[in-house]
C-alpha cells in the first residue's frame, strides 16, 4: 500500500469519527478531573476554592464534581449536545474567575507574563473550540443551522 493511500485512508477515519474524537476527549477530561473534586484530590483544588473563597469548600467541590463529572457523561449522548454545550459554556466561564479574583495568583507580571496556574486556566481556550466544534458538527449534521 502507498504512504498516499494510508494517509488518504488516516484522513478519512479522521473526518468519520472527529466528532467522537472531541466528545471523548472532552467526556474523559471531565469525568476525570469531576471525580477528583469531592474528595479535594484535584490539583486545582486551591486555585478553585481561592477563586470562590465565599463559598464552602467542602459543599462546593461535592457540587462541582458531581456537575463535571455529568457534563462528561452528557458530552457521550449526542441528543444532548445543545443543552450540554450551554452547561459547558457556563462551566468555562467559572474557569476563568481568577482572572478576575486572583490576578496575583495568575500572572507572573500582568498582563502577559502568566504562571502555571494562569496557563492552566487558559488552555481552555482549546476545550471551548472543542465544545464550539462539537455543536456546530451536531447543529450541521441535524440540520439545525437556522
Amino acid at each position: 500500500m502507498k504512504m498516499k493511500n494510508i494517509e488518504q485512508k488516516i484522513y478519512t477515519v479522521l473526518e468519520e469519527y472527529q466528532d467522537w474524537f472531541l466528545r471523548i476527549s472532552l467526556a474523559i477530561i471531565y469525568i476525570w478531573f469531576g471525580i477528583l473534586k469531592p474528595f479535594d484530590s484535584s490539583p486545582a483544588a486551591d486555585l478553585v476554592a481561592n477563586s470562590v473563597y465565599f463559598l464552602p469548600r467542602e459543599g462546593f467541590f461535592i457540587f462541582l464534581g458531581i456537575w463535571e463529572t455529568l457534563l462528561g457523561i452528557m458530552f457521550l449522548i449526542p441528543r444532548l449536545t445543545k443543552v450540554t454545550f450551554w452547561i459547558f459554556i457556563l462551566h468555562m466561564g467559572g474557569t476563568f474567575t481568577p482572572f478576575l479574583t486572583l490576578t496575583d495568583t495568575v500572572f507572573v507580571k500582568f498582563p502577559f507574563s502568566l504562571s502555571l496556574e494562569g496557563q492552566y486556566i487558559v488552555k481552555n481556550l482549546i476545550l471551548i473550540a472543542a465544545g464550539v466544534a462539537i455543536l456546530i458538527n451536531y447543529l450541521r449534521k441535524n440540520k439545525k443551522m437556522a
